[in-house]
């Protein structure tokens, strides 16, 4: 019995409101994009632009991928100001815009793929050895040469600044010559993220840095470079008609120059973002839930823009705590109040175009999530109060209140627990609902003798990321997981898939099916993002496996 609508009110709606590999061998074709990345073909969107595929561009017209002409300016938006260029300073919204400046040597694409960039050869030494030679003919913006000394500079001040993460792997690099750096490693890499990310570390030559303040003035190598700024309010990035690759077979993807000019526009407000984008002054624009009607069929603008969606690798639900004299730790319990709650309909009641359902412990749009798992018949997909009612009857239940615990802040997350609270309520099970401010939810969520259930949000790319950080009891002073499970069967399964060598779809599927069997965890719903792009974009190129966009290095048509 597939999920059917749910019989509650929902008027809380209407209150809450080892191998050696050359660059001439890696193919630069790469495609850099999330698969979960695509057009919207339900839900009264026009199905206009496939995302993430050259044979999808109409070569029939005239574009960037088929001529050697360029667009000569693009507008876009970001929704931070940049407060420092600094390659080694994370996060303020620079991703997109940074990377045009400052390249690695290695990107890194979904499934944490690297594709070659500066680096033309590299190899495993041994097993905590890594050799990367980089061209000789590389020149940052100043016409400096970059040098494996270089390379290494780098990489100390990035360890050294903090900002450094999932380098737990790395213990020093040096120059063995001029153009060629040995990586040492503190133990075997045996992680799926690791190598990827630590090679995808900005480099810089030495010199710039001297010559240069790179918070407001950066030099890189990379294919365009900051020309003029108005500080908080506008950044303008020109093409480098002397980018050092000169071979189009060996340019790394995201390396293209397919714009003249990029012109970001720093936007904060997304009310002010979708004027700039009505009156034609700004090229994208991600759609706010208040305005995704009017891209949808009988919208003033259905037909007028690409409208591409992208499911998010984050998931919502509950947690049931599984520890000492909790009821939850009857598993009867657990499956009662599972098959009491129907998340199709919470799904629709919170926004069906913000948020989409899933049937497993991961996001819809997360390495590792298989869509097989939304056609299983379990509590994922199963709404049925007389078999909660069942499982009721098999437990020491009496009618005591359970304390759901949640952050506040969030009208959708709210929302979802009250209308749970009335499902459980409707087969015989009450619930008491403490929401609390993010700075202090930790603080009764590691007092396992508090709660009954809590309302989480896991993020994290892969699949195994997100279940180390719920399921993994080393992460937990308790001895047990976030969840009081002290399993060891679990944990051994929990440990190898975040191993490389552990890391599969086999194993993925067994966990989810022990979890499931279980009923160790419920979660209900991810986030889905819709952006409008205009009509002449051909092929939409990411960074970082779809988190930020090469926009230079899309593909556009010129007709």
């Amino acid at each position: 019995m597939m999920k059917k609508a749910v019989a509650v009110s929902l008027s809380l709606a209407m209150v809450l409101g080892g191998i050696s590999v050359s660059a001439e061998e890696s193919s630069s074709a790469t495609v850099a994009m999330n698969s979960t990345l695509s057009t919207m073909e339900a839900n009264g969107f026009i199905d206009s632009l496939v995302i993430g595929d050259y044979d999808y561009i109409d070569t029939s017209r005239k574009s960037t991928y088929n001529t050697d002409e360029r667009l000569d300016q693009l507008t876009v938006y970001i929704g931070n100001e940049i407060t420092s260029w600094t390659p080694w300073q994370a996060g303020q919204g620079r991703e997109g815009i940074i990377t045009i400046v400052f390249e690695p040597l290695f990107y890194y694409h979904d499934g944490y793929e690297m594709e070659a960039c500066l680096a033309k050869d590299w190899y495993e030494e041994d097993d905590t050895h890594f050799v990367v030679e980089i061209y000789d003919y590389i020149y940052d913006t100043d016409g400096n040469n970059l040098t494996a000394q270089d390379v290494v500079e780098s990489f100390d001040y990035f360890v050294a600044s903090g900002n450094a993460s999932d380098f737990d792997y790395y213990e020093s690099s040096e120059a063995i010559d001029d153009y060629t750096v040995r990586f040492t490693w503190k133990e075997p890499i045996d992680s799926i993220t690791a190598l990827a990310t630590m090679m995808e570390t900005s480099v810089y030559t030495q010199q710039a840095f001297n010559d240069h303040d790179f918070t407001t003035d950066p030099v890189g190598t990379g294919a365009y470079y900051l020309q003029s700024m108005q500080t908080g309010a506008e950044y303008i990035m020109a093409v480098n008609e002397d980018y050092w690759q000169t071979d189009e077979e060996l340019r790394a993807e995201e390396s293209l120059q397919n714009v003249e000019i990029l012109d970001y526009k720093v936007i904060s407000d997304s009310s002010m973002a979708y004027i700039s984008f009505q009156s034609n002054e700004i090229y994208n624009y991600t759609i706010a839930s208040d305005n995704i009607d009017d891209f949808k069929e009988g919208g003033v603008y259905y037909d007028q823009y690409s409208v591409v969606y992208e499911k998010g690798s984050g998931r919502m639900g509950f947690s049931y705590n599984q520890a000492g004299d909790s009821i939850m730790n009857d598993v009867n319990m657990r499956l009662a109040v599972s098959y009491a709650i129907d998340g199709d309909s919470i799904v629709a009641a919170i926004g069906s175009d913000s948020y989409i359902s899933v049937y497993g412990e991961g996001g819809a749009g997360v390495d590792g999530y298989n869509s097989e798992w939304d056609t299983l018949e379990n509590y994922y997909t199963v709404y049925d109060p007389d078999l909660a009612k069942e499982y009721l009857a098999q437990t020491d239940y009496n009618g005591e209140e359970l304390v759901l615990i949640a952050q506040s802040g969030n009208d959708a997350d709210a929302l979802c627990c009250q209308v749970v609270q009335q499902m459980l309520a409707q087969v015989g099970i009450n619930v008491t609902i403490e929401f609390y401010d993010h700075a202090i939810v930790d603080t009764y969520l590691y007092n396992l003798d508090y709660w009954d259930m809590w309302f989480f949000s896991w993020n994290g790319d892969p699949i195994s990321q997100q279940w180390g950080r719920q399921f993994d009891m080393n992460n937990y002073s308790h001895g047990a997981n976030e969840a009081g499970i002290n399993d060891e069967t679990l944990q051994e399964m929990i440990e190898e898939v975040q191993t490389a060598s552990g890391y599969s779809q086999e194993l993925i599927d067994e966990i989810q099916a022990y979890i499931t069997e279980n009923c160790m965890s419920y979660s209900m719903y991810g986030q889905v993002t819709y952006t409008a792009y205009g009509k002449s974009l051909a092929r939409l190129t990411t960074f970082h496996g779809h988190k930020s966009y090469a926009w230079g290095a899309c593909e556009f048509y010129l007709d």
